[in-house]
């Protein structure tokens, strides 16, 4: 097993940190595929909140991770996409722990 050293350590407490949101997760995985509006992610994640995705998203917007675009003309609509720079790692992250309940003795004959 590789030794970690503080540096390692405080980068893995600080990514823990932003997917600490009890949706945020599930969020990014929904955008990956490219712009979602609101009302979408509620149909994809029916049992969060509007409040609690509102929130989750506003907190992903405050830290750069994605971007909220308004294209309202006569009728409210905005979309939230994940920012360029995040989409790479964004995807690589999420698709390993997508992969990773199947290392998990009681997920894996599920």
């Amino acid at each position: 097993m590789p030794a970690y050293d503080a540096e390692c350590l405080d980068q893995v407490a600080r990514t823990m940190e932003v997917l600490r949101g009890k949706w945020t997760v599930q969020i990014l995985c929904a955008l990956l595929s490219g712009p979602v509006r609101l009302s979408q992610l509620r149909r994809l994640i029916p049992t969060a909140s509007k409040k609690a995705l509102t929130a989750n998203l506003r907190s992903l917007e405050k830290m750069q991770l994605i971007f909220r675009r308004d294209l309202s003309n006569s009728v409210l609509h905005v979309e939230y996409e994940i920012a360029e720079p995040a989409r790479a790692p964004l995807a690589a992250l999420v698709g390993q722990l997508a992969g990773f309940p199947k290392y998990l003795p009681s997920l894996a004959n599920d």
